[in-house]
Protein backbone atom coordinates (compact mmCIF):
# COMPACT_ATOMS: atom_id res chain seq x y z
CA UNK A 1 0.00 0.00 0.00
CA UNK A 2 1.08 3.80 -0.66
CA UNK A 3 2.53 4.95 2.69
CA UNK A 4 0.43 8.14 2.34
CA UNK A 5 -2.42 6.13 1.89
CA UNK A 6 -1.30 3.93 4.83
CA UNK A 7 -0.59 7.01 7.05
CA UNK A 8 -4.20 8.58 6.27
CA UNK A 9 -6.12 5.60 6.95
CA UNK A 10 -4.20 5.59 9.81
CA UNK A 11 -4.55 9.32 11.03
CA UNK A 12 -8.44 9.48 9.95
CA UNK A 13 -9.65 5.86 10.95
CA UNK A 14 -6.97 4.68 13.59
CA UNK A 15 -6.70 7.79 15.84
CA UNK A 16 -10.69 8.53 15.47
CA UNK A 17 -11.94 9.14 19.13
CA UNK A 18 -15.18 11.25 20.28
CA UNK A 19 -12.91 13.87 21.83
CA UNK A 20 -10.93 14.47 18.45
CA UNK A 21 -13.99 14.28 16.41
CA UNK A 22 -15.23 17.51 18.54
CA UNK A 23 -12.06 19.65 18.51
CA UNK A 24 -10.20 18.83 15.77
CA UNK A 25 -13.63 19.44 13.56
CA UNK A 26 -13.90 22.65 15.40
CA UNK A 27 -10.19 23.87 14.71
CA UNK A 28 -9.83 22.88 11.14
CA UNK A 29 -12.87 25.32 9.90
CA UNK A 30 -11.59 27.90 7.89
CA UNK A 31 -13.52 30.92 9.84
CA UNK A 32 -11.54 29.30 12.95
CA UNK A 33 -8.47 29.10 12.02
CA UNK A 34 -8.26 32.96 10.35
CA UNK A 35 -9.76 34.21 13.65
CA UNK A 36 -6.64 32.81 15.80
CA UNK A 37 -4.56 33.49 12.92
CA UNK A 38 -6.17 37.50 13.16
CA UNK A 39 -6.08 37.00 17.22
CA UNK A 40 -1.78 36.15 16.95
CA UNK A 41 -1.80 39.48 15.31
CA UNK A 42 -3.53 41.74 17.86
CA UNK A 43 -1.41 39.95 20.22
CA UNK A 44 1.94 40.96 18.57
CA UNK A 45 0.72 44.70 17.68
CA UNK A 46 -1.22 45.10 21.42
CA UNK A 47 2.13 44.09 22.93
CA UNK A 48 4.53 46.08 20.77
CA UNK A 49 2.36 48.93 21.64
CA UNK A 50 2.24 48.22 25.22
CA UNK A 51 6.00 48.44 26.03
CA UNK A 52 6.66 51.24 23.68
CA UNK A 53 9.48 50.40 22.25
CA UNK A 54 9.94 51.64 18.39
CA UNK A 55 11.99 48.38 17.83
CA UNK A 56 9.10 46.18 19.06
CA UNK A 57 6.32 47.86 17.73
CA UNK A 58 8.84 47.71 14.27
CA UNK A 59 9.08 43.73 14.40
CA UNK A 60 5.45 43.67 15.46
CA UNK A 61 4.80 45.05 12.02
CA UNK A 62 7.25 43.60 9.72
CA UNK A 63 5.58 40.08 10.93
CA UNK A 64 1.99 41.04 10.77
CA UNK A 65 3.10 42.45 6.65
CA UNK A 66 4.98 39.32 6.09
CA UNK A 67 3.22 36.78 7.67
CA UNK A 68 0.30 38.46 5.68
CA UNK A 69 2.55 38.69 2.07
CA UNK A 70 3.33 35.06 2.98
CA UNK A 71 -0.36 33.47 3.24
CA UNK A 72 -1.31 35.82 -0.16
CA UNK A 73 2.04 34.36 -2.02
CA UNK A 74 1.38 30.92 -0.53
CA UNK A 75 -2.49 30.87 -1.03
CA UNK A 76 -1.59 32.29 -4.70
CA UNK A 77 1.19 29.03 -5.33
CA UNK A 78 -0.94 26.83 -3.38
CA UNK A 79 -3.84 27.10 -4.54
CA UNK A 80 -3.84 28.54 -8.21
CA UNK A 81 -0.50 27.06 -9.54
CA UNK A 82 -0.04 24.19 -7.76
CA UNK A 83 -3.46 22.48 -7.28
CA UNK A 84 -4.33 23.32 -10.93
CA UNK A 85 -0.88 21.87 -11.64
CA UNK A 86 -0.99 18.83 -9.85
CA UNK A 87 -4.96 18.19 -9.78
CA UNK A 88 -4.66 15.63 -7.41
CA UNK A 89 -7.74 14.40 -6.09
CA UNK A 90 -8.88 14.68 -2.85
CA UNK A 91 -9.36 11.34 -0.34
CA UNK A 92 -12.80 10.51 -0.27
CA UNK A 93 -12.79 10.59 -4.47
CA UNK A 94 -10.30 7.83 -4.65
CA UNK A 95 -10.67 5.84 -0.88
CA UNK A 96 -13.56 3.63 0.26
CA UNK A 97 -14.93 4.72 3.44
CA UNK A 98 -13.11 7.95 4.43
CA UNK A 99 -14.38 9.37 7.75
CA UNK A 100 -15.61 13.30 6.54
CA UNK A 101 -16.56 14.74 9.35
CA UNK A 102 -18.47 18.10 8.69
CA UNK A 103 -15.84 19.70 6.51
CA UNK A 104 -16.81 19.96 2.26
CA UNK A 105 -14.34 19.26 0.18
CA UNK A 106 -14.37 22.17 -1.69
CA UNK A 107 -13.65 23.07 -5.17
CA UNK A 108 -9.99 22.39 -5.62
CA UNK A 109 -7.74 19.66 -5.83
CA UNK A 110 -6.21 18.51 -2.84
CA UNK A 111 -2.43 18.78 -2.58
CA UNK A 112 -1.29 21.22 -1.37
CA UNK A 113 -3.41 22.15 1.60
CA UNK A 114 -3.90 25.57 1.93
CA UNK A 115 -4.79 25.22 5.83
CA UNK A 116 -1.20 23.83 6.01
CA UNK A 117 0.05 26.86 3.76
CA UNK A 118 -1.41 29.55 5.57
CA UNK A 119 -1.11 28.32 8.68
CA UNK A 120 3.12 27.51 8.67
CA UNK A 121 3.56 30.66 6.85
CA UNK A 122 2.05 32.61 9.72
CA UNK A 123 3.48 30.77 12.57
CA UNK A 124 7.01 30.42 10.78
CA UNK A 125 7.05 34.19 10.39
CA UNK A 126 5.85 35.14 13.89
CA UNK A 127 8.51 32.31 15.35
CA UNK A 128 11.24 34.92 13.35
CA UNK A 129 10.26 37.63 14.95
CA UNK A 130 9.42 35.86 18.44
CA UNK A 131 11.88 32.67 18.75
CA UNK A 132 10.49 31.64 21.98
CA UNK A 133 7.41 31.25 20.67
CA UNK A 134 8.53 28.76 17.58
CA UNK A 135 7.40 25.40 19.45
CA UNK A 136 3.98 25.91 20.65
CA UNK A 137 3.49 28.28 17.25
CA UNK A 138 4.88 24.92 14.81
CA UNK A 139 2.84 22.99 17.49
CA UNK A 140 -0.41 24.81 16.58
CA UNK A 141 0.32 24.70 12.83
CA UNK A 142 0.97 20.59 13.56
CA UNK A 143 -2.55 20.09 14.74
CA UNK A 144 -4.06 21.98 11.87
CA UNK A 145 -2.29 19.82 9.59
CA UNK A 146 -3.42 16.81 11.38
CA UNK A 147 -6.87 18.00 11.54
CA UNK A 148 -6.94 18.39 7.96
CA UNK A 149 -5.75 14.71 7.23
CA UNK A 150 -7.89 13.57 10.45
CA UNK A 151 -11.31 15.00 9.21
CA UNK A 152 -10.85 13.26 5.59
CA UNK A 153 -10.14 16.18 3.49
CA UNK A 154 -6.37 15.85 2.95
CA UNK A 155 -3.59 13.04 2.44
CA UNK A 156 -0.13 13.91 4.63
CA UNK A 157 1.54 14.55 1.87
CA UNK A 158 -0.68 17.43 1.18
CA UNK A 159 -0.44 19.12 4.37
CA UNK A 160 3.62 18.26 4.64
CA UNK A 161 3.98 19.82 1.36
CA UNK A 162 1.21 22.82 2.51
CA UNK A 163 3.81 23.21 5.44
CA UNK A 164 6.81 23.15 3.74
CA UNK A 165 5.59 26.15 0.88
CA UNK A 166 4.21 28.40 3.96
CA UNK A 167 7.56 27.96 5.69
CA UNK A 168 9.84 28.43 2.34
CA UNK A 169 7.40 31.62 1.44
CA UNK A 170 7.94 32.97 5.02
CA UNK A 171 11.22 32.83 4.58
CA UNK A 172 11.97 34.36 1.80
CA UNK A 173 9.71 36.93 2.10
CA UNK A 174 11.48 37.19 5.56
CA UNK A 175 14.89 38.22 4.34
CA UNK A 176 13.37 39.96 1.41
CA UNK A 177 11.93 42.23 4.05
CA UNK A 178 15.01 42.33 5.64
CA UNK A 179 16.73 43.87 2.67
CA UNK A 180 14.55 46.35 1.51
CA UNK A 181 14.19 48.11 5.39
CA UNK A 182 17.44 47.62 6.29
CA UNK A 183 16.44 45.00 9.10
CA UNK A 184 18.21 42.28 10.26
Amino acid sequence: MNPDVALFRLINRGTANPLFDVVLTFLTRGNVVQAMLIGLGVVLLAGAYLRGEPGSIRLAWRILLVGGASVALGELIGSQVLKPLLDRPRPPLVIPDVRMLGIGLGTHASFPSAHAVNTAAVMATVSRGHPGWALPLMGYAAVIAYSRVYVGVHFPLDVLGGAALGVVVSELLWRLSGRLFGLA
